[in-house]
């Protein structure tokens, strides 16, 4: 008898109809594959196994996401492989402590404590041998011997020297570290500003500040001296100004070096909206880009505007102040957060919930934890109209009413973009839109389309997340039988 997937249109859920039409295994799944010798490939609450055609599990199984090319990663007995879930079979056998997504035809396999690469067929292209593998932007990069290098598919070194740390691109550049200096490298692996400096930062704006001799200074991409070696300490430029110190005292530079505000604060912040929180003694108070004290300070801590209401601490309790220093939103919480679309975050009594600006609440603190929303000019709560939310241990998505749209019931729940979001439940992690379906569509694409959310090498899905799924659990089968099954020799 042939069985086919079909969705039903009431559950939206996925079965097996027969020549007839007549379903034969019941709407249950998330997503459905033909069966290929007897065996057809589903998932259902994230995870993946093999059903018979009595729609019996034969091999529990979870993964990751997909890889190219239909072939996706599995454990099996503690060991890593790769299944092709289209055909129903394993491409290659597990026999690796860990693996990666296969990219552009290979993948990295760790065998031991040392990593490899393969190929489709399973063969090593290059035998394990590295500490740590992983992907920076477009360049593979592995560690070998307490050192980095750039290598291609075939494990060949495409750029030298070898370095010791690596930044995210930032501008198009990123700071290594070779020899104890720092430098910068462009997107193909090519010194740009070749190692020199004792400290270096990202680039932000057209400039990165960096560190020679103990003292900061900043250069522009092409590394020219731009505001010269004199501080010691910096920040990024804000508005025009950065926060520098010299000789214990805080003051503002304009982006030739000279001073703005001379240093004479004993601490203080960026700029933003054209205020700047600065320390007095041990008080906090705000002023102008004149230098010009406009709030007296009064405050325990102070912190930035965002939609003309800044975050004050009185006390060891969070409240909101505006422009002419008046408090709005009395200090009463236990922690609070920057105001977004004219909402914030704050937490009472063990709760997180969401308030307007005149502190009333919009949606009530019943939430465990939620998505705090680092401070950024451009950044939200709320992602496609989603904020991930915990209740009890579990974290699912609620909208700007409060409605939870997607119930709770992921270990870890990452934002939207572009209506897909990451999560996790339990070892297996995977995508999902903004119903709480599996996503299915090209995750290269994806990937590549969201880089910034994602972020570098470092902090990458693939790279920094480390994503191991968990332990395959078998039904009815004994372990020979599983192997029987899988054509293991």
């Amino acid at each position: 008898m042939l069985l086919y997937p079909q969705k039903d249109r009431i559950s939206s859920k996925f079965g097996y109809v027969d020549e007839t039409g007549a379903f034969v295994i019941e709407p249950q799944y998330d997503e459905a594959f033909p069966f290929f010798d007897g065996k057809a490939f589903v998932e259902k609450d994230c995870k993946w196994g093999f059903i018979d055609e009595r729609g019996h599990f034969v091999v529990k199984l979870q993964y990751l996401w997909r890889t190219e090319d239909g072939l996706a990663e599995i454990k099996i007995l503690d060991k890593w492989g790769y299944v092709d879930y289209v055909q129903g079979n394993v491409a290659i056998k597990p026999l690796f402590d860990e693996t990666r997504s296969f990219k552009d035809g290979t993948a990295f396999v760790k065998v031991g404590n040392k990593w490899g690469i393969i190929d489709k067929t399973g063969r090593l292209v290059v035998c394990p041998k590295f500490d740590e593998v992983g992907e920076f932007d477009c360049l593979l990069i592995a560690k070998e011997g307490g050192s980095y290098e750039f290598i291609n598919s075939s494990g060949q070194i495409i750029k030298n020297p070898r370095f010791h740390s690596y930044d995210s691109f930032y501008d198009g550049l990123a700071a290594v570290e070779v020899g104890r200096k720092y430098g910068y490298i462009d997107v193909q692996g090519k010194f740009v500003i070749e190692p020199q400096y004792d400290e270096a930062r990202h680039f932000h704006n057209g400039l990165a500040i960096v560190n020679v001799d103990g003292k900061y200074g900043f250069i522009d991409s092409t590394g020219k001296i731009v505001v010269d070696f004199l501080f010691d300490y910096a920040n990024d430029f804000y508005e025009g100004l950065a926060c520098v110190r010299v000789e214990g005292k805080y003051g503002y530079i304009d982006m030739t070096g000279r001073f703005k505000i001379v240093p004479q604060f004993d601490n203080a912040y960026d700029f933003r909206e054209e205020y700047a929180s600065v320390k007095i003694g041990d008080k906090y108070g705000y002023i102008n880009q004149k230098g010009i004290i406009v709030i007296t300070p009064q405050f325990d801590d102070a912190f930035e505007f965002c939609e003309d209401l800044a975050l004050i601490i009185i006390n060891d309790k969070w409240g909101y102040i505006d422009k002419s220093g008046q408090i709005v939103i009395q200090a009463i919480y236990d922690e609070a957060h920057y105001f977004h679309d004219n909402i914030a975050v704050v937490k009472t009594n063990g709760k997180y919930g969401y308030i307007d600006k005149t502190g009333r609440f919009v949606i009530d603190p019943i939430f465990d934890s939620c998505d705090t929303a680092p401070f950024k000019d451009d950044d939200s709560y709320f992602h496609d109209g989603l904020t991930a939310v915990e209740i009890g241990k579990k974290w699912g998505y609620i909208n700007r009413r409060g409605v939870l749209i997607i119930q709770p019931k992921f270990d870890n729940a990452y934002r939207f973009e572009k209506g897909i979001a990451v999560v996790r439940i339990g070892n297996t992690w995977s995508y999902i839109d903004e119903k709480g379906k599996p996503y299915h569509g090209d995750y290269d694409e994806f990937d590549s389309k969201h880089g910034s959310y994602f972020g570098s090498a470092q902090e990458s899905a693939r790279s920094g997340w480390d994503m191991i799924a968990g332990d395959a659990g078998f039904d009815s089968c004994d372990s020979e039988s599983i192997g029987e099954w899988l054509g293991f020799d």
